[in-house]
């Protein structure tokens, strides 16, 4: 719509007495418009016109009153409205409202005080409130009535479009000058009605608060800490003193089996599972691990060992050999015989963990990973978020037995081969033990069987030790032994390993060392294989005895009488030919 269409509307509606829509009298032309029509008219007409208002007690058109009626009394407020667009002294929305009111009262009418109010307010929705009159020297700015006396006083100054009162910051009395340093603060908000709470504090509607001083960042930071102990999270955590425990690491097994998780790893058939389950009858017995001093069991605990790769009938031949206990209650199994494996987040093993807090035995680790590459990271963090759990459920400790990687060299073990897959595997436990075989020793089966037992632990320091699954013979065996190689028993079969004393496994090696020096000071052209050689007249393995030809530095020369050789000692083997 074009202006002109818009001023002739307004036009007929202020002629007619006709109320207008909303959006014509919120337009922004509204006022000029009204302005304009005022101006238009005759002097005489806007004499009448201005002094309507003042004689709305009678009727429009006679001298006698009637009823005020609502397009009257809409009329009536248009007017005004039109005439303070022309003077600089506005009707306030309150005497519009008491002027209705007292025609209303004289006259008659069946406007409420409240539809009075709204007319005035839709109509004329500028007009100021009578406590919001401008000032004569600053006819724009408004302010509540209650700040008069402060605007006088001076205490209170308009400045960049605010009304600020000066207020004490020492003391927050309100005044110009005080005991400390005087700042300006708001005491009107923006819509120039309403007191801040400074404002209602400076006319005194709501007690003087002094004000604090502000705290320093290391006292706020001070009341943070004094009030952690509130939060709901507080008792959620320990302190070092609430740990349990005294200071030290819980040991289930001295100076072997930490409490968390431990791996007991090695190549395949080289003794893991006849470790742990020597491991399981030490605490289920309370007797120290292969009966010596130095691995003794602090309390008895039970033990729930999880045979993911047997059945129960080699189980229980392996725990009759070991001599594990018959009570349920101390030791408690699963195996294939029953059923696929139940999985580490099975309610029943969860019941089982919260009920015996056992030492729970994993065999083996790999089938209770979900996934099928130990070499994936995110996989073997899966599972160690298993093992943890169980823990965090009442398992005191677990062991998992594991594979070592299949280039471990057993002259020099690292940690990093002893564990196969990824790293993380590492990360995860408190201790690892790598079973190795005395490979040489056992020759396939026509020897001893020994392994040796390496550790790594992260808050202790494991101590290397030599087992015996099998051993030589004595020459008092009794008749009716059961021999697994010509003059070889066992040793699990009499209920444990069998301690190697390193000391008498040197005493053995040094024996061995001054009986090849002797042979060969004897006879320096003496064979190392067949009839009459260095393997038969020491009557060790091959392995031990080149290993004291190595140690003596001994090496035999090329040609010789008839082809016969002769051992020397030699300073480096280029110069003798081939060595030992």
């Amino acid at each position: 719509m074009n202006t002109d269409q818009y001023k002739h509307i307004v036009k007929q509606a202020v002629e007619s007495g006709t109320a207008l829509d909303f959006s014509f009298i919120n337009d922004p032309r509204y006022k000029s418009t009204l302005a304009e029509l005022e101006r238009e008219k005759t002097p005489a007409q806007t004499t009448v016109a201005v002094a309507e208002p003042e004689n709305i007690l009678t009727a429009p058109g006679s001298g006698e009153p009637g009823p005020l009626t609502e397009q009257e009394a809409i009329s009536i407020v248009q007017k005004l409205v039109a005439q303070d667009a022309a003077y600089e002294e506005p009707t306030t929305s309150d005497e519009m409202i008491e002027e209705l009111r007292d025609a209303g009262e004289h006259r008659g009418t069946t406007l409420s005080i409240s539809r009075i109010k709204e007319i005035v307010k839709q109509y004329a929705p500028d007009a100021p409130h009578r406590n919001e009159t401008p000032r004569k020297d600053e006819p724009n700015y408004f302010y509540p009535a209650e700040l008069e006396s402060l605007v006088k006083s001076g205490i209170a100054t308009f400045e960049d479009g605010y009304w600020l009162v000066n207020r004490c910051e020492k003391c927050g009395q309100f005044r110009n000058e005080c005991c400390g340093r005087v700042l300006a603060v708001p005491a009107v908000r923006q819509d120039e009605k309403t007191l801040t709470a400074f404002g209602r504090q400076a006319v005194g509607l709501d007690p003087i608060k002094p004000p604090k001083q502000p705290k320093t960042l290391e006292e706020i930071q001070q009341d943070k800490i004094q009030n952690l102990p509130e939060n709901p999270w507080w008792n959620s955590f320990r302190g070092v003193d609430e740990l349990q425990g005294n200071g030290t690491v819980k040991m289930y097994i001295e100076n072997f089996l930490p409490e968390g998780a431990t791996l007991i790893c090695g190549l395949p058939k080289e003794g893991k599972s006849f470790l742990a389950l020597s491991v399981a009858k030490a605490l289920t017995s309370g007797q120290p691990l292969f009966g010596r001093r130095g691995f003794e069991v602090p309390e008895i605990v039970p033990v729930l060992y999880l045979a993911a790769e047997s059945g129960d009938g080699a189980l229980k031949l392996r725990c009759k050999k070991m001599g594990i206990t018959n009570d349920k209650t101390r030791f408690i199994c699963r195996t294939l015989s029953q059923g696929l494996m139940l999985g580490l987040d099975d309610p029943q093993i969860e019941a089982l963990m919260k009920d015996m807090r056992p030492i729970v035995i994993l065999e083996t680790l790999i089938r209770f990973n979900d996934g099928k590459d130990e070499d994936d990271a995110s996989e073997n963090r899966k599972l160690a978020q298993a093992i943890f759990h169980l823990i965090a459920l009442g398992a005191r400790a677990v062991i998992g037995i594991h594979h070592s990687r299949k280039d471990l060299n057993k002259a020099n073990p690292s940690k990093e081969a002893a564990v196969r897959g990824s790293g993380d595997g590492l990360a995860m436990v408190d201790a690892v033990w790598l079973v190795m075989q005395d490979e040489r020793l056992y020759q396939h089966g026509k020897g001893a069987n020994e392994i040796d037992v390496v550790g790594w632990g992260r808050d202790f320091n494991p101590m290397p030790m030599r087992l015996a699954l099998t051993k030589k013979a004595p020459k008092d065996v009794p008749a009716g032994t059961i021999t697994y190689a010509p003059g070889v028993i066992s040793c699990i079969d009499a209920g444990d390993f069998e301690w190697v004393d390193n000391r008498r496994v040197q005493a053995r090696r040094q024996e061995l060392t001054q009986t090849v020096e002797q042979l060969l000071t004897e006879n320096p052209s003496m064979v190392l294989k067949g009839p009459g050689g260095l393997i038969a007249k020491t009557g060790h393995t091959e392995w031990e005895v080149r290993k004291a030809l190595r140690s003596l530095g001994y090496c035999r020369t090329r040609g010789g009488k008839m082809g016969a050789t002769t051992w020397t000692r030699a300073t480096s083997q280029q110069e003798h030919g081939v060595s030992a």
